[in-house]
């Protein structure tokens, strides 16, 4: 079947369509999240931790140090608060 044929199917049958509107929808979610970008060293017996940074933000480095792991990523605000005991460079309080 030619290419034009099996675009036609797709855009004929809605049911096809909803999976690919679910994962726009999941996508343009995750990309308005809220993130910051951190410098964090994150002790070896915190390696959950990094995995969740792979798996919910973004790790941009990782280095492995005596200490632990030394990472710059963007973390979404539900990890901010869990990431706060391993910030190398804590945000400033905001001046009233």
């Amino acid at each position: 079947a030619s290419l034009a044929f099996k675009a036609a199917f797709v855009e004929a049958n809605p049911v096809l369509l909803e999976p690919i509107a679910s994962m726009k929808v999941r996508a343009d979610s995750l990309l308005e999240q809220e993130r910051r970008t951190y410098e964090l060293l994150l002790p070896y017996g915190e390696g959950g931790l990094l995995e969740k940074l792979h798996r919910e933000g973004r790790v941009l480095a990782a280095e492995y140090q005596a200490e632990g792991v030394r990472v710059t990523a963007e973390a979404p605000r539900a990890l901010w608060e869990r990431l706060a005991p391993y910030d190398l460079a804590p945000p400033e309080p905001e001046a009233e």
